[in-house]
């Protein structure tokens, strides 16, 4: 159903602290975004503005928040040239089918991202695709599992707009795969918003916070973890945060 996948690493300051999503002896890093009661990106977030609920359970200790401009960027872009893509006209092919959605976001994530050999990075694939999958042998709970384990964020641009055809089947799949992983699915576009949207999704990127600290219990490796990201009482942020990561204590992963 899928697409070209292409990963591009943009600089950053490189930092003690580890980008993916998952515990590394016994700290845990999570990207998160924070924007002001105006929706404006927020600036200047510390500890003291965020709490934070792994498996339901307040942390014994938050590391610290790492900033966007302090790490480097890992980035995926996974394009669907698919058959039911050829009535879109959003995109025009200009790329060769590879695989289905489920199947090119699990390879992109457990190949290309939880494997990369950069740790201190943050992750993200941007999918553009009708959201629609039959082909896979993966399945959706597959992929959102593996972007999880490899700490990606995934946003996503619907190609499915046509007056005449039904999307809503393909965009809950999308926006269920970016609110899994703390991304943001944009749906119902017509070609002359892609602009806007790719702009949208890089401000978000360049936005992008790490949250590190140290769970209460961070269980067996591969064991999944909740998360609830939510502003402290004096804090007026809105915030968004995976909903969950996989526990992942092997050494150097």
């Amino acid at each position: 159903m899928i697409v070209a996948l292409g990963l591009l690493l943009l600089p950053g300051h490189i930092t003690a602290q580890s980008a993916s999503t998952g515990a590394i002896g016994s700290k845990v890093s999570v990207a998160f975004f924070a924007n002001d009661e105006h929706d404006r990106p927020g600036s200047g977030i510390t500890q003291a503005d965020v709490a934070v609920l792994d498996n339901k359970r307040v942390p014994q200790s938050i590391v610290g928040i790492g900033r966007r401009t302090d790490l480097p960027l890992r980035l995926g872009l996974l394009i669907d040239t698919s058959n039911s893509e050829r009535a879109s006209g959003v995109y025009q092919a200009a790329v060769q089918a590879a695989s289905a959605l489920y199947d090119a976001l699990r390879l992109a994530c457990d190949e290309r991202m939880k494997n990369d050999a950069v740790e201190d990075s943050l992750r993200v694939i941007v999918v553009l695709s009708d959201g629609e999958d039959n082909q896979s042998r993966s399945s959706r709970s597959d992929a959102i599992a593996s972007a999880q384990r490899a700490g990606v964020v995934i946003f996503a641009e619907s190609t499915g707009y046509s007056p005449s055809r039904q999307t809503a089947r393909g965009d809950r799949i999308l926006k269920d795969i970016t609110s899994e992983t703390g991304g943001l699915a944009f749906l119902t576009l017509s070609h002359k918003e892609v602009p806007r949207v790719f702009a949208t999704i890089k401000d978000q990127i360049d936005n992008m916070q790490l949250l590190s600290y140290v769970p209460v219990d961070p269980g067996p490796a591969d064991q999944y973890h909740s998360l609830e990201l939510k502003p402290a009482s004096t804090a007026k942020l809105r915030l968004r945060v995976p909903k969950g990561y996989y526990a992942n204590l092997k050494p150097g992963s």
